[in-house]
């Protein structure tokens, strides 16, 4: 039974498997891949060159209705350190920019309502999502914490 007021949205895979930018035998390869490897199907799909960073971004970007972080924006470490490192590596979570009463946060999964209500609590600000990919979600927060 669904509660009522909370949305299910699609995975990254029902995205995958629905839309096809793929074909069925590489993804079937890149999800076996993922699973084996514990990497997201995201960095297996970049990492085997069947999609781009932009073709993936704008899929997933126009299917879940969000905007998407610039990865070549600089980024301020002091910002990033807003959130405890093991946080924004366990909800691949990104602070970028902080405003007033708002902190904009790149995130792998931009709707993941569990890890927002966390940085809200943690944070007491607003937390504006956006969409990134894990990779370089995680070489941000490589770089802010001095390691790579």
């Amino acid at each position: 039974m669904a509660v009522k007021g909370v949305q299910r949205h699609k995975t990254v895979m029902e995205i995958l498997t629905e839309r096809k930018p793929v074909d069925d035998d590489k993804l079937s390869a890149a999800e076996a891949e993922a699973n084996t490897s514990n990497k997201p199907i995201q960095t297996v799909l970049l990492e085997k060159e069947f999609m781009t960073k932009e073709a993936l971004l704008a899929l997933l970007s126009e299917e879940w209705k969000v905007e998407v972080a610039d990865s070549n924006a600089d980024i301020d470490a002091d910002v990033v350190k807003i959130i405890p490192e093991s946080v924004a590596r366990r909800g691949l979570s990104l602070p970028f920019e902080k405003g007033e009463n708002s902190l904009s946060v790149a995130m792998a999964n931009p709707l993941d309502m569990f890890t927002i209500e966390d940085l809200q609590t943690r944070t007491g600000l607003e937390i504006k999502p956006f969409l990134a990919l894990p990779v370089d979600i995680i070489s941000n927060i490589d770089a802010a914490h001095g390691k790579g």
